[in-house]
């Protein structure tokens, strides 16, 4: 069986410089994970997207918090926990799609409620 992986490789090599759009159907949740930071790995079944870009979290059309938000403390009584926030919004969901824009490559993880990760090169 195809990893997700494999498939938006073989999607990519296939359609060049088009949108690449891939349903997914998985099983189980999807899972933030720190490498080392500000790096991150999104689990998705049997494969791991790493996102070493800047990502954000799209929650009813609002920014709900960004790869750079974590250990900030926007006013509050302990810093702000990226990991626990993602688990917070998106533990109990399943990813629904993963859509690459060639050849800029940004990338979005659809859930099934239509909220999801962005990320983005912010620079040229």
């Amino acid at each position: 069986m195809e990893t997700i992986t494999e498939k938006l490789k073989k999607k990519i090599l296939e359609k060049g410089d088009e949108e690449i759009s891939l349903e997914v159907n998985l099983d189980t949740p999807s899972l933030l994970v720190l490498n080392e930071a500000p790096y991150y790995s999104l689990k998705l079944g049997d494969s791991y997207i790493h996102l070493e870009c800047f990502w954000r979290a799209v929650v009813n059309s609002k920014i709900v918090f960004t790869s750079e938000d974590d250990k900030q403390m926007f006013g509050l009584d302990k810093p702000f926990d990226l990991i626990e926030a993602f688990q917070k919004f998106f533990s109990s969901k399943r990813v629904s799609l993963i859509k690459i824009k060639h050849p800029i490559a940004d990338l979005q993880i659809i859930f099934e409620d239509g909220s999801y990760i962005e990320a983005f090169a912010r620079s040229c």
